[in-house]
């Protein structure tokens, strides 16, 4: 199965964002996405918004409560995608507190490095 991704606008970003079941995870009540992001969306169903640095690409993702059991594949394939794309490194942060998003990026094979998380080649 090919993974599907799309570029999103900022007013279809800021859906996903301030979904309920997003929002509440969020440390800060998101206005809009900042001129230097990229917005896109992964199989209809993962919000990724990144900021390319180099051969880096910071990522950071967020998807609906209903969609949560099903991302898995999705992410694992987005980073073989971004990393087709020409990023040699994908990098995000989480806070320390959110065990489960710390499991789910072990499980990505992403390594903690200082404060952040990295996946590369």
């Amino acid at each position: 199965m090919e993974i599907s991704v799309r570029a999103c606008d900022d007013d279809e970003a800021m859906e996903y964002l301030r979904d309920p079941s997003v929002i509440k995870l969020l440390n800060i009540d998101p206005q809009g996405i900042g001129l230097d992001w990229i917005t896109m969306i992964m199989d209809e169903k993962l919000l990724v918004v990144a900021k390319p640095e180099g051969t880096e690409l910071e990522i950071h993702v967020a998807c609906k409560f209903r969609d949560r059991g099903a991302v898995r594949e999705t992410m694992k394939q987005g980073l073989e995608w971004l990393h087709g794309q020409g990023f040699s490194k994908v990098w995000t942060t989480a806070p320390d507190e959110r065990k489960a998003l710390g499991k789910m990026l072990e499980f990505l094979q992403f390594r903690k490095v200082g404060e952040r998380w990295e996946h590369g080649y």
